[in-house]
This record gives structure tokens, C-alpha cells and sequence, in this order.
């Protein structure tokens, strides 16, 4: 029996789509990791390939609805970790109600990059899905964060990790 999960790709840098770098890629490559896991079934929907500093609250009713007319109940969308917060929120705010189980996924490091964490990401994520938890997540570093208590911090000159904050 195969796991059905739909993947929505929005860009960032587990993507490969940095505006600084002037980088897109034309393939997601967590399309790719995602597609070679065993007892998988994907449904793949590119929905856009931007840095997320570029993502506007139009881009973000577009992740929504798409994500509300999906069929799976198991969803996850890659997305830049600059604005992965707001993204979230936007997620919850207007899927209370769905029974489904919602990860944001993004990545310090692209795949193919030395030292990428994307890989490890990935397979967190998909860890979750195994036992799904009905809601919106953001998953990384090995931690399911609450998008409503949760922020990217710069933690060192351009070292950046998510922390929970006070809600």
C-alpha cells in the first residue's frame, strides 16, 4: 500500500531559488528525493518558484486555495524559511477546519550543496506523515513548529534558526 502525499512547491532555498544569488532551479529536487522514497505515491503541484522574501499575501491565498482543494490529506510544501512563518499562519488561520496534516518545509542549504541539510528536512517531514497530526506545521530540524509561536532569528552574522516565541 502506497502513501498518498501531495507536494506543492513554492521555492526557497530548498528549491534552489534565492533572489540574492539570482538562483531557480527548474526542477525541485525535493520533488525528485520525495519521488525515489519507497511506498510513495506523489502528486506533484509546482505552484511557483520564488525566495520567499518575494512571496506576497496573493502568493499566500494561492498556497492556501490550493491546499484547501487538494484531495490528500497529507500535504507538504517546500518553502523558503524567510517569511515560512507567515506563510504558516496564513495556513492555519484558514484550514482550521480541514482534517488534514499541513508541513512546511524548508531548508538552511540547498540540495547538492555542501553541507545541505535538505535531505534531512525532507525526511523528518516525511517521518511526521508516517503518524500524521491533524494541523499545520512547520517541520524542521527534527522539531514540528507552531507557526503562531514561531520566528526565524539570525542567531550569528547570516546563521539564521527558527525559535519559539512568547504567543
Amino acid at each position: 500500500m502506497h502513501t498518498r502525499i501531495s507536494i506543492i512547491t513554492t521555492g526557497g532555498t530548498i528549491d534552489g531559488a534565492d533572489s540574492e544569488k539570482k538562483t531557480s532551479r527548474a526542477q525541485s529536487d525535493a520533488v525528485e528525493w520525495l519521488s525515489a522514497q519507497p511506498s510513495i505515491q506523489i502528486k506533484h503541484i509546482p505552484l511557483m518558484n520564488k525566495d520567499s522574501r518575494l512571496i506576497t499575501d496573493k502568493d499566500r491565498q494561492n498556497i492556501v486555495q490550493t491546499a484547501l482543494q487538494d484531495e490528500n490529506n497529507l500535504i507538504i510544501i517546500t518553502h523558503g524559511t524567510f517569511t515560512i512563518c507567515q506563510t504558516g499562519r496564513a495556513l492555519k488561520k484558514h484550514l482550521k477546519s480541514l482534517e488534514k496534516t499541513i508541513l512546511l518545509v524548508g531548508a538552511w542549504v540547498p540540495f547538492g550543496e555542501p553541507n545541505s541539510d535538505a535531505e534531512q528536512q525532507m525526511s523528518f517531514a516525511l517521518s511526521i506523515l508516517k503518524s500524521p497530526r491533524i494541523g499545520v506545521f512547520i517541520a524542521m530540524d527534527n522539531h514540528l513548529w507552531d507557526p503562531d509561536t514561531t520566528e526565524k532569528k539570525e542567531i550569528a552574522p547570516g546563521v539564521y534558526r527558527l525559535e519559539t516565541i512568547a504567543s
